[in-house]
């Protein structure tokens, strides 16, 4: 799966299974745009009045 299938996936809203996420996230990192894409997010997140607490595990987060 690439990301063209999974952005075909989403806009199709069609939820991704745990395989095509996990390919996804693997391409991510083996390209060095996970921690990009993380920061981004968090960037949104905290734009709305939310924080990440803390992380358990890899896929995991809290929010207040």
């Amino acid at each position: 799966m690439d990301e063209q299938i999974l952005a075909k996936e989403i806009a199709e809203q069609v939820v991704p299974d745990e395989t095509t996420l996990c390919r996804f996230r693997n391409r991510l990192v083996a390209n060095n745009k996970l921690e990009g894409l993380l920061a981004a997010i968090n960037e949104q997140i905290q734009s709305h009045g939310l924080m990440v607490k803390g992380a358990r595990g890899s896929n995991r987060c809290h929010l207040d």
